[in-house]
């Protein structure tokens, strides 16, 4: 029962992780569409600086901000493809985990199919042994009548030859 529990809590948090790495890599890819956005709009920006002279001074503050802006984008796309692989290492120690409590569940169960099958093995002897047992008691029970018959047919002949004993004693006589 507590490696179940420990199992849907441990998928419980397995699926956690999987909605997370999701999450973050949907917003990596996003930012990595802003930087090549961002990088597109630099392009033009350069080809507008060649073609007016006048707004250089302007445009280059312009460059400057959206180079800053690009630096940031990128450092969060790096920091999230970091937390990314870290999701990616908790998650495989959880399916890990998991392997290894499926292995002890499936461990202990084949533990109980033997001794369930041992222990209808073992009823089956012991009704087995019952059934013998019992007709053993009713053999012994025949033996036992038969016996006693004969017990009363010995008494029976003995008195007879006692009878005959006593009558050739008297005949002797």
């Amino acid at each position: 029962m507590e490696l179940s529990e420990e199992c849907a809590r441990a998928k419980r948090l397995l699926d956690e992780k999987y909605f997370e790495a999701g999450r973050l890599r949907d917003e990596s890819v996003a930012k990595g569409d802003l930087c090549a956005d961002l990088r597109a709009q630099v392009g033009q920006v350069e080809r507008d600086i060649e073609a007016v002279k006048i707004a250089r001074a302007e445009m280059y503050r312009e460059i400057t901000h959206l180079k800053d802006h690009n630096d940031q984008a990128t450092r969060e796309a790096c920091c999230q493809a970091d937390q990314l692989k870290g999701l990616e290492l908790e998650i495989s120690r959880t399916h890990a985990r998991i392997d290894e409590g499926v292995r002890v569940v499936d461990a202990r169960t084949n533990d109980l199919r033997a001794k369930h099958l041992s222990l209808e093995d073992n009823e089956r002897e012991l009704a087995r042994m019952h059934d013998m047992n019992c007709k053993l008691g009713a053999e012994n029970s025949n033996l036992n009548r038969d016996n006693e018959h004969c017990a009363a047919e010995n008494y029976d002949i003995r008195k007879n030859v006692d009878f005959q004993n006593g009558r050739n004693g008297e005949m002797a006589v």
